[in-house]
């Protein structure tokens, strides 16, 4: 029984993996752009529970990863696709909505607790409806650790690594992005930080649709 709660994982390699892990994330992707633009286009607090559901997702994957499912994951290629263009789609149309919005910053807003429940859950699905987030995980993990010989303690300190790597690096992104919108002044300048920002998720519906 205390076997299960011993941490047998070498320093190294956690320190190894969690490097390559921030690495990999720094780099923009769907995720990352779609953080900025909700930030810069709704605001702080909207993109930090978006924050939260791609952090969910991600420890979702690496428990997948953790209990061998990952390959049992990938037989359900079919409604995985579907949710993916689900995704996408909620994505696009929430784009275009911020490209046609008015310049006045509480037209875009989102403060109630179901925008920011949509919020998390698409930050959820886009993770998860990912072919490409599976992957990463399953080829991540195991260049670093032992994947079957991992005890539980082992199984629930590298799912913490993973899930505060990126919430600390989208959380990162989400403020400066928030920051940024605050220095602008003129109603014309929010106008087209608000286009920006739109353009900036449709493309990322687009990105998640071709996945």
């Amino acid at each position: 029984m205390t076997e299960a709660f011993a941490i047998t994982v070498p320093i190294e390699s956690l320190l190894q993996l969690l490097a390559a892990s921030i690495i990999i994330k720094l780099t923009p992707g769907p995720g990352v752009t779609a953080t900025v633009a909700r930030s810069m286009a709704q605001g702080l607090k909207p993109a930090l529970a978006f924050v939260g559901g791609v952090a969910m997702a991600d420890v979702s994957l690496v428990v997948l990863v953790l209990l061998g499912l990952a390959a049992v994951a990938a037989q359900f290629e079919g409604v995985m696709t579907v949710v993916r263009y689900l995704a996408a789609g909620y994505f696009i149309y929430l784009g275009v909505r911020f490209w046609m919005a008015d310049a006045a910053p509480s037209e875009v807003k989102l403060h109630s607790r179901g925008d920011l429940a949509k919020a998390a859950v698409s930050g959820y699905t886009l993770t998860l409806s990912n072919p490409k987030a599976i992957i990463f995980y399953g080829a991540l993990l195991p260049l670093f650790i032992d994947v079957a010989s991992l005890t539980l303690a082992d199984a629930m300190l590298v799912t913490a690594l993973m899930f505060a790597d990126i919430a600390v690096i989208l959380t990162g992104y989400a403020v400066l992005a928030s920051r940024a919108r605050g220095l602008l002044g003129s109603a014309r300048r929010i106008k087209w930080f608000n286009r920006a920002a739109g353009t900036a998720i449709i493309g990322a519906g687009g990105i998640v649709a071709t996945q």
